[in-house]
């Protein structure tokens, strides 16, 4: 690689958030000595890896030479300081790096809503679940909060879904505990009934499934969790909650199996309780900007990164994620060279057989110099890197005791 910075998380994280989809923002605005002519393979040489050295999977969402490109990064444990290193520029191709689905191994669903062709066109997601939607065949693009946005402006309130997400084992596994998270912008203050996303068949709050919708006005919010019988079912209605007309809304809706959180722009608003298990699946599709199947409650507005995520999230989650979504989030160092002699290795992986023998297996990318393994503070060369020769270059040392 012959670029890299860093990235260091803001004091604002008070606890450690586990498996957190940290963005980067890559621009000549953002990084000191950052430039696009650096980076190779248009964008595909962006790797993010931990201070040992580990790559962490990444997604670039979107990349513009010309302005500023999105880049996902999953950190394993992210708490205030943690730091990440981005490396670019960089013209072999790599190998042995993370998918960029596991970037979002915690999710059921992950859609960035971006794609670009109005109507009747598939929604990617980003997981490995390949939860891919289906748009309505009026739906519009539009410029979102990260890239680009999906919505309805024709809706009557009874014209069917912005988008439908189709039911499978991923989504059936959200419950008890879940979290749905995205971004609306209601287009009209007439919105009564109108849903946010659905993932139930009627609008009896004793139909299964679970749902977030407009109760009489943007000024009264309905979250429902039915359950699998009457005496299960309920709604909470979050009158102090508003959605505003023409504005951009963050919204985080959290279930565990005994309470319903709502987050509105990173801020807990309300929280009430729910009969325990109450929040079912209701084996439906997932629909944004609609119910599901029945044509009814179409939302007149835009949506943009929509997600759904196994486990509920805190308070210190959800205002972490809004604070990045729409802006710089922590400190970027300024982009500086890769020592290039430096030799670049994928971790280390140790094995110990029946008998006891610890077998340690060292592959190296690039660079020059000398491989050392370093056991209880003694200090063994295992070989020297041929920087004529092909990579990656394997390097194996054996020991008596694990």
């Amino acid at each position: 690689f012959a670029k890299k910075f860093t990235v260091t998380v803001p004091e604002t994280v008070t606890e450690a958030l586990e498996g957190f989809p940290l963005l980067v923002r890559l621009s000549a605005a953002n990084v000191e000595c950052f430039e696009y002519g650096d980076i190779q393979q248009d964008g595909a040489d962006i790797v993010a890896a931990d201070t040992a050295g580990n790559f962490l999977p990444c997604e670039l969402q979107k990349y513009d030479p010309n302005g500023e490109s999105l880049l996902w990064v999953r950190v394993p444990s992210m708490a205030a300081g943690t730091e990440i290193t981005i490396y670019y520029g960089n013209p072999k191709p790599l190998i042995e790096i993370p998918s960029a689905k596991d970037t979002w191994s915690d999710y059921a669903g992950v859609w960035h809503l971006d794609e670009t062709t109005a109507g009747t066109t598939a929604l990617r997601d980003s997981t490995a679940n390949a939860t891919d939607g289906t748009a309505h065949a009026k739906s519009l693009v539009a410029e979102g909060i990260l890239g680009g946005a999906r919505g309805r402006t024709d809706a009557t309130g009874t014209n069917g879904a912005m988008a439908t997400m189709p039911k499978n084992a991923a989504l059936d596994a959200l419950t008890p505990e879940f979290t749905v998270s995205g971004w609306v912008m209601p287009t009209t203050t007439s919105i009564s009934w109108a849903y946010v996303f659905s993932r139930k068949s009627s609008d009896s709050y004793k139909s299964w499934g679970w749902q977030f919708r407009a109760e009489s006005s943007l000024g009264s919010i309905g979250i429902y969790a039915s359950g699998t019988s009457d005496s299960d079912s309920q709604r909470n209605v979050f009158s102090q909650s508003t959605i505003k007309q023409n504005v951009w809304t963050k919204y985080t809706v959290a279930y565990t199996s005994t309470k319903v959180s709502l987050y509105l722009d990173g801020k807990l608003v309300a929280t009430q309780d729910i009969k325990p298990g109450a929040a079912v699946n209701g084996d439906l599709d997932f629909t944004l900007g609609g119910l599901n199947g029945s044509g009814h409650g179409t939302l007149k507005g835009y949506h943009d990164e929509v997600r759904l995520r196994r486990g509920a999230v805190s308070a210190d989650w959800a205002a972490a994620e809004y604070a990045q979504e729409v802006g710089i989030f922590g400190t970027y160092g300024a982009a500086e060279p890769v020592d290039a002699s430096a030799p670049v290795f994928l971790t280390p992986i140790a094995t110990v057989s029946a008998q006891g023998e610890v077998t340690v297996t060292i592959s190296v990318v690039e660079g020059s110099g000398s491989v050392y393994v370093d056991v209880d503070g003694e200090k063994t060369k295992i070989g020297d890197i041929d920087t004529e020769g092909a990579f990656p270059q394997e390097f194996v040392t054996h020991s008596g005791t694990p």
